[in-house]
């Protein structure tokens, strides 16, 4: 289960690389340079001051810069992007052997308030695909 510091880090880097990368400590950790360098550009805060706050400081700071991104960028995602988002973050899951079930989790674990269900993963991704089997099951 993600931490809140780390559901904001995957929404900071998935606006910031239009796309939503698997939520995992390792992301977290290979994009802390990033998250630092769109945090001090927004706030104009220095990297020093940056460096030496705790996880727990740096939440109300990175909220606030994707506030600030949702609010500069409203349009910034074309239509459908909510499942090419979905479709980028099932696939590497699907080829690893995942269940649609299992996949649904983790996205609705990295996206709280999203109740996605097993059945709307497989249709996006049958969509992708441009595939269409109604024969096959949700697993």
């Amino acid at each position: 289960m993600l931490t809140n510091y780390e559901r904001l880090v995957v929404k900071l880097v998935c606006l910031v690389t239009d796309g939503l990368p698997l939520p995992d400590p390792d992301m977290i950790e290979r994009n802390e340079e990033r998250v630092a360098i769109e945090v001090c550009r927004w706030t104009k805060m220095t990297p020093d001051v940056w460096a030496n706050l705790t996880e727990v400081k740096r939440e109300p700071w990175i909220q606030n810069v994707l506030d600030m991104m949702e609010k500069e960028q409203p349009s910034r995602k074309p239509r459908g992007s909510k499942n090419a988002v979905l479709v980028s973050f099932a696939e590497p899951l699907i080829v690893k052997g995942l269940t649609y079930k299992e996949i649904a989790a983790r996205w609705n674990d990295a996206n709280p308030g999203a109740d996605t269900s097993a059945a709307s993963v497989r249709m996006a991704v049958q969509r992708a695909k441009g595939t269409s089997n109604k024969s096959e099951h949700v697993r």
